[in-house]
C-alpha cells in the first residue's frame, strides 16, 4: 500500500519522528518508557526506504546515480545531524536537547515534503493544459 502513496508515508513518518523526538525528553528519566520511546524512535528509520523508492520514481533513466547521490546525501546526514546535536550540548542545553534537534530536523524535512508535492501538483497541472 504504501509502494502506491510514498509521499503521503514520507510525510506519516516525518510527522512521526518530530512527534516521537519531541517524547523524548520526558521519557529519558523513567527505564521503561525510555526502552519503548527508543523503539518508537527506531521506527521513523523507514524514512529512509521511502525516501529511496521516491527517487527511483523520479530518477527515470539515471536511477543508479540517483542512488549513489541518495546514500552520500544519507552519509553527509549522518555527519551533519551529530555536529549539531553537539552543538547544542556544547551550549549547555544538555543532552536531550539532542531531540530538539531532530524535531527541527524533521520539520524542516516536512516542510520540503510540502514543496515537492506543491511542485508536482503545478506541474501536473501545465501538463494537463
Amino acid at each position: 500500500m504504501v509502494g502506491r502513496h510514498v509521499m503521503g508515508g514520507l510525510a506519516c513518518l516525518l510527522a512521526w519522528s518530530a512527534a516521537m523526538l519531541a517524547l523524548y525528553p520526558f521519557a529519558v528519566h523513567h527505564p521503561y518508557w525510555i526502552c519503548i520511546q527508543v523503539v518508537l524512535i527506531g521506527m521513523s528509520g523507514a524514512v529512509g526506504t521511502l525516501l529511496q523508492i521516491r527517487l527511483m520514481d523520479v530518477a527515470k533513466e539515471v536511477q543508479t546515480l540517483a542512488a549513489a547521490l541518495n546514500h552520500s546525501a544519507f552519509n553527509a546526514a549522518n555527519a551533519l545531524v551529530p555536529y549539531l546535536g553537539g552543538l547544542t550540548i556544547a551550549a549547555g542545553w544538555g543532552w536531550t536537547s539532542t531531540a530538539w534537534v531532530g524535531v527541527a530536523l524533521a520539520i524542516i524535512g516536512l516542510i520540503v515534503w510540502w514543496f515537492t508535492v506543491k511542485d508536482e501538483q503545478r506541474t501536473a497541472a501545465a501538463n494537463l493544459q
